[in-house]
């Protein structure tokens, strides 16, 4: 039985849908911006946006479809600091939905977010219905995973520059590469959960950069001000720079960034070793290669 069933209680969730065209737009949802092409949406109230595929067009979503993703949705609003209990409603979603939209939503969402390393996400993606493998949706999806693999695995890291609060041009380059292990953290001034992980990445600055640790903080902020202040107001750590072009830098491009916080670590002879590292995830990779070698080595 489903883990997302919608019980009675819980109805007033689906009062008011309704169905809204959209061409290339953007809708915000609580923590981040959804990217649509040329699909359909259906927006369940409160304002969560949700894409249709020819698979399920939003006219025949079927009632238990519906209410899934609507409890689903709102499961999600409630987890929304908490991203390990979100990937754990995703993959629950996921693995009780294999052959509706509810699962190819939750697999969207699992890639764009980086949740789980491509290895996982493509045994995901194999279990997945041939119906929903081969809609158009389904298709675009594994396209997107195959580009994320390839960027995945050990490889160099690419170069991108970007403008310091004097106008300054400051090349990733000039910190990757040199010996040292660098953090190439993507953020904005508008992206929440960038914001609430300010804290930890001033304190993983705080006590690794002494042993070789750097971050070369991207905004993509357009504007330059809100920047700024951003950076002022939250204490942002570490080599501060961003991209006016916003979604249509070289950064986003180079390392395929679909949302807000992204991050990729870089050792010291520059090939990219892990990616999306939160909270203790980058304490733990830090110390790892930072202190506990160091401290071997000092032996």
């Amino acid at each position: 039985m489903s883990r997302f069933i919608l019980s009675v209680c819980c109805a007033a969730l689906l009062v008011g849908y309704g169905v809204q065209k959209a061409t290339g737009m953007g809708y915000y949802v609580p923590y981040r911006a959804v990217w649509l092409s040329d699909t359909a949406t259906v927006i369940i109230r409160p304002p969560f946006v949700v894409p249709c595929t020819p698979v399920s067009p939003c006219d025949s979503l079927s009632p238990h479809d519906s209410e899934v993703l609507a409890l689903l949705l709102q499961a999600r609003r409630e987890a929304e600091a908490d991203e390990q209990k979100d990937t754990g409603l995703l993959l629950d979603a996921l693995d009780d939905n294999m052959d509706n939209l509810v699962g190819l939503y939750a697999f969207g969402e699992l890639l764009d977010h980086d949740r789980l390393p491509p290895p996982e996400l493509e045994v995901w993606y194999g279990q997945l219905s041939g119906k929903l493998r081969r809609s158009d949706r389904g298709r675009e999806l594994a396209k997107r995973l195959g580009e994320r693999a390839a960027k995945f695995y050990d490889r160099p890291y690419s170069d991108v520059e970007a403008q310091d609060s004097t106008g300054r041009t400051v090349a990733l380059s000039s910190l990757a590469g040199a010996g040292k292990w660098v953090l190439l953290d993507v953020w904005a001034s508008w992206c929440g959960p960038c914001l609430r992980a300010t804290p930890g990445l001033a304190a993983a600055y705080n006590e690794f950069h002494d042993r070789g640790f750097e971050i070369y903080a991207l905004s993509l902020d357009a504007s330059r001000e809100r920047w700024l202040a951003a950076v002022a107001a939250h204490n942002v750590a570490g080599i501060n720079v961003f991209d006016p072009k916003g979604w249509e830098g070289e950064a986003v491009a180079a390392y395929t960034v679909r949302s807000l916080p992204a991050n990729f670590l870089i050792d010291p002879d520059g090939r990219i070793v892990a990616r999306n590292l939160h909270g203790k995830a980058l304490d733990n990779a830090l110390q790892r290669h930072l202190c506990d070698k160091n401290d071997v080595q000092a032996e």
